[in-house]
């Protein structure tokens, strides 16, 4: 026996089900929880000293477990252990209930207000210790998303740099300064301003920053200048960051450079722009006709040659000229 307790237990409180769950037990009638189920709610399971201890926020004691009607659930297991009286006492920090040390004893009438008042302060100290665990895996919790986070955010394929309200860059990844040139050290400080090529005005970046400064996502194309002195076109994203009473504190801004993309764009133009030079100029007639053989379009050649205007061309089958 411990302290001259049969049994010893501590049960956590679990918010949903309300349910008292036995986190460690010791004594030599620890398989009672075995065969037992309590809870904190006002089903007869919670009506208890386990349950009504948990409730009330006090010390609940049951002096004869054989003949307090509050411990009938209960009765038949505990007496078969001779598990005479049990008092509960809840571990609470500030206003938390975060479950309940309960003993148990072989005689009744057991425990006085001295004994009571030892228990709870074994259940402050016990709760203290919950409390101290429970941060700890917040922590390690909240530093393994972190780390997760930092991971994706260091191999992301896009240049990502994160700024405080003022503009203040505080972090950009690997892929940021593989677009702009600069390191993280070089840029640390500074504000995304050191990447301006000219290209936009003052009323482009006024529009940026009533955007973001009214909590809303911007996005656009912007020309920047690397740190080479090359110019390139990079897609723009930038994201306000809130705290927890709304205020924006953080940007986030997530850059793709389309450079070649762009330089695609205007050659397809190019070559789009001079077929249709040729095609206006050559001398020869040309028809665009679909796989019905109905005339689609046809060129200043054409039109000398068929006697139509391209209008009356159009819609024309091939086999009616």
């Amino acid at each position: 026996n411990i302290r001259g307790y049969a049994l010893v237990w501590i049960g956590l409180t679990e918010p949903d089900s309300k349910r008292v769950i036995p986190a460690a037990r010791a004594g030599n009638q620890a398989g009672y929880l075995d065969d037992v189920s309590m809870t904190w709610d006002e089903s007869p399971a919670g009506q208890g000293p386990v349950g009504a201890a948990i409730r009330g926020g006090r010390a609940w004691v049951c002096q004869d477990t054989a003949t307090d009607p509050r411990f009938a659930p209960w009765r038949t297991p505990a007496l078969a252990r001779s598990l005479a009286s049990v008092a509960a006492v809840p571990m609470i920090r500030g206003e938390r209930v975060l479950g309940v040390l309960a003993v148990y004893t072989n005689r009744i009438d057991a425990f006085h207000e001295e004994e009571i008042g030892l228990l709870n302060e074994v259940a402050g100290d016990l709760a203290f210790a919950l409390e101290s665990i429970e941060h700890v895996k917040e922590c390690r919790k909240a530093e393994a998303s972190l780390r997760l986070v930092s991971t994706a955010l260091e191999s992301a394929a896009n240049a990502i740099a994160i700024t405080d309200r003022a503009g203040v860059i505080s972090w950009v990844n690997p892929a940021y300064s593989q677009l702009t040139g600069y390191s993280f050290e070089e840029v640390r400080g500074r504000k995304p301003s050191v990447l301006k090529s000219g290209a936009h005005d003052q009323a482009f970046y006024r529009q940026l920053w009533d955007t973001i400064l009214a909590g809303r996502v911007w996005r656009a194309e912007m020309v920047n200048r690397h740190k080479d002195g090359s110019v390139y076109t990079e897609e723009n994203t930038i994201t306000p960051v809130r705290d927890k009473q709304g205020e924006i504190t953080h940007f986030v801004a997530v850059k793709q450079d389309v450079s070649e993309r762009k330089r695609v764009e205007a050659a397809l133009r190019e070559s789009a722009e001079r077929f249709q030079t040729l095609y206006e100029l050559a001398p020869d007639g040309i028809y665009l006709c679909d796989l019905q053989g109905t005339f689609v379009d046809g060129n200043k050649a054409a039109e000398e040659l068929t006697g139509y205007a391209r209008e009356e061309l159009i819609g024309k089958s091939f086999l009616t000229l």
